[in-house]
């Protein structure tokens, strides 16, 4: 059998690993398909699907979006749509410039605690992509004021932590429009992560499908066999599709590889052909 990996992050984001190094990587697998799902930003795309398309991989665009539903965080990621869409890259812009904002507004933050950050590293260590939380806290263990990664965000940078910052925020309806309007379908990602019993779960996505959710993430490396399965019979029942990846980042995430889930779940390719299959019928 043949497997995919629709959920990666490459340097252009949070990753550790350009979008020509996730090709490559995937390759070297012998992955058949590979999606790049950056948050907030679709910079890697182009580089990416000419990469793959050379290599004899099938690529696909993708994005990754924070937003909210009746208060509840999640991500909602988005697959074959036109990455050029002027609208949607204006969003992505507004959504960026927010980001800028509440980087600053860390970095004063951890100013204010005495430690000496320089924006500037910050930036270099994002490498030309977007600065994100884990940049701050591999800048905080490089200048030893952190053990570990982990151990940066427990200290300083999670929910309820000194230099945390909450920025803005998308609605799930806005997110969901946006992907769609660009001709992609939206995608609920990692549903396990939103915490809700099952009969919960269940009325949240119903509800989004009726935003226009086209699917649900159903394999990924924290859901259990179980869970998958009542995700996918909920999917079969409700005309939503699956998706699955890995959520791979690189070195800043260690115990995650590309293409592997769990020892006994991979994403299978059929994942992505019912994809292709069903971003076609929308373009139709």
């Amino acid at each position: 059998m043949e497997f995919v990996d629709l959920h990666c992050h490459s340097t252009c984001s949070d990753g550790t690993n350009s979008p020509q190094e996730l090709v490559s990587m995937a390759v070297k697998l012998q992955l058949a398909g590979l999606a790049l799902t950056d948050h907030d930003t679709v910079s890697g795309i182009n580089d990416f699907l000419c990469h793959g398309k050379a290599q004899g991989l099938q690529v696909i665009s993708g994005v990754e979006l924070s937003a909210n539903f009746n208060k509840t965080p999640l991500h909602i990621l988005g697959y074959g749509f036109d990455h050029q869409n002027s609208s949607f890259l204006s969003d992505l812009i507004e959504i960026q410039q927010s980001r800028e904002t509440r980087n600053r507004a860390i970095t004063h933050k951890l100013q204010s605690l005495g430690l000496k950050i320089d924006y500037e590293g910050i930036v270099q260590l994002a490498g030309g992509g977007q600065v994100g939380r884990p940049h701050f806290a591999t800048f905080l263990v490089q200048h030893k004021k952190a053990n570990n990664l982990q151990h940066a965000f427990d200290l300083f940078l999670r929910k309820d932590r000194p230099a945390y910052i909450a920025r803005r925020i998308l609605h799930a309806e806005h997110a969901i429009r946006m992907i769609t309007q660009a001709g992609g379908i939206a995608i609920l990602a990692h549903p396990g992560s939103l915490k809700q019993e099952w009969q919960e779960l269940s009325i949240t996505i119903a509800k989004l499908a009726r935003l226009g959710l086209g699917g649900v993430e159903s394999y990924y490396p924290t859901h259990s066999e179980s869970f998958r399965k009542k995700l996918t019979h909920f999917c079969n029942d409700h005309n939503l599709i699956i998706t699955g990846g890995s959520d791979f980042h690189g070195n800043i995430r260690p115990g995650t590889r590309l293409g592997s889930l769990q020892k006994k779940q991979r994403t299978p390719l059929n994942v992505l052909i019912e994809l292709k299959k069903h971003l076609e019928q929308n373009h139709t």
